[in-house]
């Protein structure tokens, strides 16, 4: 047996390992409930519904990042195009398992659509996640499906269907990802989140993450040749940078002028979030890891020579 050999039997048994853990944590959240993740009648949403909006932000991000090759045909990104397109349908299916798994009964989840409320938020996003299955799931079999055998004119009936469904996902991936910002949004008893600038973070932040993923994937999964690879890569990750920077300017906007104002309620739960218990995560994770990192091994040319530092 080679090393590699090994190494590949030793993978998989973590992952079966791993796998028979999540099957039981998953039969033991259909037995006991909401209770395992800890929510009470006062915080309703824990671990289940931040998972979604972590995975929902990285599929719709890198959705919007393949518009890029199959709408706006800009070339550098060409080779990311169907990488983008996968990381969305996954992305997608982890996000739908986790907002299931937060139902109090998942198996009526059907109701949303057949019982569907016309001024309701939530019912709208359900259809529209249906409409955005079908699109990403058409659009990547397009993307992937052998070529070679395809005639000259069957190539270029390929690209106009691949633009056409592009054209045709991006309203549909803005109201999905703007949706669920509009969802908090509206949650007036949270003053932090009560802003019509909210849903706007919520498309730039979908963006900033499925680009860090994607950028990721492509550093290390890419089988192109390595200076093209680093170009590719390199490229994505100043386009991601310069994403997060942008986020960051409008959460400095909503900041900034709350503590002008200095409306008692508004400004106590950003004091919390600075400076309270929890103070480590937004300095040190958030700021920190999440954005000064990233800045600096873009800004140090012997770094941003790797395609390496580039994915991490």
């Amino acid at each position: 047996m080679t090393q590699r050999e090994g190494l590949t039997k030793i993978g998989y048994a973590v992952l079966g390992v791993l796998t028979a853990a999540g099957a039981w944590g998953v039969l033991s959240v259909f037995r006991h409930g909401h209770a395992l993740a800890n929510t009470t009648q006062h915080v309703p949403w824990g671990l289940w519904v931040a998972l979604y909006i972590f995975f929902l932000g990285m599929s719709t991000g890198a959705y919007l990042l393949s518009s890029l090759v199959y709408v706006f045909r800009v070339k550098r990104f060409e080779a990311a195009g169907p990488m983008a397109l996968l990381q969305a349908l996954g992305c997608l299916m982890l996000g739908g398992f986790l907002i299931i798994m937060d139902l109090g009964h998942p198996l009526r989840i059907y109701k949303v659509l057949l019982s569907m409320n016309p001024t309701s938020v939530m019912g709208w996003m359900g259809l529209l996640y249906n409409f955005y299955i079908v699109i990403v799931v058409a659009q990547l079999w397009l993307a992937v499906r052998p070529q070679a055998d395809l005639t000259p004119e069957g190539r270029q009936r390929d690209a106009r269907r691949l633009k056409r469904l592009g054209i045709a996902g991006l309203p549909v991936t803005i109201l999905v990802s703007g949706g669920v910002g509009v969802l908090f949004a509206v949650a007036k008893a949270r003053p932090n989140w009560f802003s019509g600038l909210f849903p706007i973070i919520f498309l730039i932040s979908a963006l900033a993450s499925g680009g860090a993923l994607l950028t990721f994937l492509m550093a290390r999964g890419s089988r192109q040749p390595e200076d093209k690879k680093r170009v590719l890569v390199r490229d994505l990750a100043m386009l991601t940078i310069g994403v997060l920077c942008f986020d960051w300017l409008l959460f400095l906007s909503e900041v900034l002028v709350t503590f002008y104002g200095n409306i008692p309620h508004e400004v106590i739960g950003w004091r919390l979030t600075l400076f309270g218990p929890y103070w480590w995560v937004f300095w040190f994770v958030q700021l920190g890891l999440g954005t000064l990192v990233p800045i600096g091994i873009l800004l140090t040319p012997r770094l941003r020579a790797s395609s390496r530092w580039l994915g991490a």
